[in-house]
């Protein structure tokens, strides 16, 4: 088939890469490069890097929607678009220009976790499973009907960096064999009554609050790393906790949360509503990452300090 492939991020290279084995891939449309880094060096988009190492053409519109941009993609004859993490918001006019239409690779299980942050959001809330939907893509933010969908486990050990590379790979997988039978595939209306919304990251999702509980907390931090990372502060600095481990203990009623309650071996022991949090993995403000245990000699932490902006 002749394939008009749109995406941006990592999580597409995969299907990219997939899709250039067994297509004729007519063009790959993704975000303008950006400047990013104290040097502000311009940055090519992971699938940009892509397409140039498999020597396919590149097209980088500010506007995807401008007519003129739009007439491109028609004399490009291409027999279906697929969308995975573009970045821009198809009009109507882009959606009906090839014959199959638009199809879109979505990291869940569809209708739970529409929009911008599924695999943050499956993470934050504890869910123990999610998975990927390949979706035809309708105006209304991936309310399509599915094509195919496939179940991830989410297991305790997983953070939102080994959960993406899992599902971009079987997101990847799925993308080519929906297309071997495109022609004729049905796919099936979403039931928009059980839709729920994974709204983008914003700093208030980052900050710990210790008065939540463990698994609240626990899941926090892993599901914001390897970015953005969740954070708190220690004597007024702020603080990266990049990994943490859970102690589900109904003894340390007597101690304020936020307080340290032990040093273990593995780093400083917090308490939390209902249990508390050692803090693993951390990386205090223009410092490098450290383990709990190196943070706790190079910082003099002790028992009945505080993590937190204040002891209230």
């Amino acid at each position: 088939m002749k394939i008009i492939f749109m995406g941006t991020p990592d999580f597409a290279v995969p299907c990219l890469q997939e899709i250039a084995q067994d297509h004729e891939v007519v063009a790959v449309i993704t975000q303008p490069d950006k400047a990013q880094g104290r040097g502000r060096k311009i940055i090519a988009t992971p699938v940009k890097t892509c397409a140039l190492e498999l020597g396919l053409t590149i097209n980088q519109p500010q506007n995807i929607n401008d007519i003129n941009f739009v007439e491109y993609l028609k004399n490009l004859n291409a027999d279906i678009m697929i969308v995975v993490a573009y970045g821009q918001i198809l009009k109507k006019r882009v959606l009906n220009i090839t014959e199959y239409g638009v199809i879109n690779v979505h990291a869940s299980l569809l209708p739970k976790w529409r929009g911008g942050a599924p695999i943050h959001r499956s993470l934050l809330s504890g869910d123990s499973k999610t998975g990927i939907s390949i979706m035809k893509v309708e105006r209304k933010l991936d309310s399509g009907p599915v094509y195919s969908q496939a179940e991830v486990k989410i297991t305790e050990d997983m953070n939102v960096g080994i959960l993406h590379d899992i599902l971009a790979q079987k997101g990847a997988k799925m993308l080519a064999e929906v297309l071997k039978s495109i022609q004729t595939l049905q796919p099936v209306t979403q039931n928009h009554q059980e839709s729920t919304y994974a709204k983008l990251i914003v700093k208030e999702d980052r900050i710990i609050n210790f008065n939540d509980d463990v698994n609240t907390i626990f899941n926090q931090v892993r599901g914001l790393n390897p970015w953005p990372i969740a954070y708190t502060y220690y004597k007024g600095k702020q603080v990266q906790v990049w990994q943490c481990q859970k102690i589900n203990s109904n003894k340390l009623n007597t101690q304020k949360n936020g307080q340290i309650v032990d040093i273990a071996s593995n780093g400083p022991v917090v308490k939390c509503l209902n249990g508390a949090i050692v803090l693993t993995k951390l990386k205090p403000a223009g410092k490098k990452l450290m383990t709990g245990s190196e943070f706790c000699r190079g910082y003099r932490c002790v028992v009945a300090d505080y993590f937190g902006e204040s002891e209230e």
